[in-house]
């Protein structure tokens, strides 16, 4: 059920807040000046001004450098509002897009993971036929998702952890003792001679088994390899333990990320938003496109900010999802249709819980009068 509008309004910079329910919260105003009092972001969703020249998109009058320094403001007044393991999803042309994360200061800012570069396939582009064009017709949109902070176990994808250096240690130890190369190594354990092993280097380490551990032994006749297989294996388990903790402590850090519900590859082939569903919008996006970025990277319950608001379609997604919303709009027009849109969302969300009630109700009844 919705909670009665609140509305604050400070006259010295023009800057509104309505809270339109307990999960969604919209702001009037320059995302620059509101942003940075924001927290608890989970996922930060951009639909920025492209720098295409469109009539009735602010801002999307600049190009290039003078676009990429908008950008950064605009990311940098976000940032302090998200969380340390939170994504992004920014929405734009591909040339603008990678300059602005490799030219314009955004893959420098701080420890940032790209994801990928999502391709919004609508199916079609304007003029496609013509004799005019001098590239081919664009029929996509861009979007850069990368996530904050480290991604990855210990920057080695899992592959070691130094905590085993007792036994590779160990291992490669009694390997020099004996002469052996990597290549005789592999060949004593019935394994093919090309590549490195993954047993005495630091690259995909593991732990030999009984059967090759025990095939070194017997060549090395006492020279070498003389501790026991399950010494060694106590030991290893162990150390296993506690690499499984220190796992579980870090992938809790880690950013959201759930694909299970659909998945989809990087290119999402979605329809445009055609006649009334556009809302007065020059480059709406399709809601149930927002609501995959919604869904795989935000937990349910979780927090999203759009500084880019528009007429709101990422809200929708949000309400229908079961995530809460905060949007900031600078326009005054795209604001007041966002506020009616979702006005008219969170009605019929309170429509469907009053009949959904009613028919349980009525479904009880019979068993309450017998």
């Amino acid at each position: 059920m919705s909670s009665p509008i609140h509305s604050e309004e400070r006259a010295e910079d023009s800057v509104q807040r309505l809270v339109l329910s307990d999960s969604v919260e919209l702001w009037l105003g320059d995302c620059r000046e509101i942003a940075p009092n924001l927290s608890g972001v989970d996922l930060l969703v951009a639909d920025p001004p492209y720098g295409m020249g469109k009539k009735g998109i602010m801002h999307d009058d600049i190009y290039g450098k003078k676009l990429d320094a908008f950008l950064m403001e605009c990311w940098g007044a976000c940032r302090p509002s998200l969380k340390d393991n939170a994504s992004a999803y920014i929405w734009g042309q591909s040339e603008d897009l990678w300059r602005l994360w490799y030219r314009g200061g955004l893959n420098d800012s701080e420890r940032l993971t790209m994801r990928n570069e999502i391709v919004w396939n609508k199916g079609s582009a304007q003029g496609m036929g013509s004799d005019q064009h001098r590239r081919f017709p664009t029929a996509t949109e861009r979007c850069l998702f990368f996530m904050l902070g480290e991604q990855g176990f210990n920057n080695n994808a899992d592959n070691y952890w130094e905590g085993w250096a007792p036994l590779q240690l160990y291992l490669k130890g009694e390997r020099d003792a004996m002469g052996w190369t990597s290549v005789e190594l592999k060949r004593l354990a019935g394994h093919s001679a090309s590549g490195h092993d993954h047993w005495t280097g630091l690259s995909q380490w593991m732990f030999p088994t009984r059967e090759t551990y025990d095939a070194w032994k017997a060549a090395a006749s006492g020279q070498a390899f003389k501790r026991e297989h399950d010494d060694l294996k106590r030991e290893h388990d162990d150390l296993k333990r506690e690499h499984d903790d220190l796992k579980r402590e870090f992938y809790a850090t880690r950013a959201h990320f759930d694909n299970g519900h659909q998945n989809m590859t990087d290119v999402w082939t979605y329809p445009r938003v055609n006649g009334k569903e556009r809302h007065g919008h020059e480059s709406p996006k399709p809601v149930a496109m927002m609501a995959r970025a919604v869904k795989t990277s935000c937990p349910e319950g979780g927090l999203v900010l759009d500084p880019f608001m528009g007429t709101a379609p990422t809200a929708i997604a949000c309400i229908r999802t079961g995530r809460r919303f905060i949007g900031i709009e600078k326009d005054p027009d795209h604001f007041e249709t966002a506020r009616k849109r979702i006005e008219a969302e969170l009605a019929q969300g309170d429509l469907f819980l009053r009949q959904n009630n009613s028919m349980q109700l009525r479904r009880a009844a019979p068993s309450a009068a017998c």
